[in-house]
């Protein structure tokens, strides 16, 4: 993102760059994560994801069709 201070037009620190370089490695891995959790327990049948099936169905029940359970 460019920025226009008292000193006129000034060019992005390129530290700015990596973060986002790192942060989209980091989104992957979670994608992957996420992908390997519901190939071995696609419902979350698993009552420790209690929690995070909790969150998805609050979030996205609606929108996925998802009925409450329990």
């Amino acid at each position: 993102m460019l920025s226009a201070g008292a000193g006129g037009l000034a060019l992005p620190d390129s530290a700015a760059y990596w973060h986002v370089l790192r942060d989209a490695s980091v989104v992957a891995e979670a994608r992957r994560d996420a992908l390997q959790l519901f190939e071995r327990d696609p419902l979350l049948a698993d009552p420790q994801l209690a929690r995070l099936r909790q969150l998805i169905q609050r979030r996205w029940g609606e929108t996925l069709g998802l009925a409450q359970i329990g």
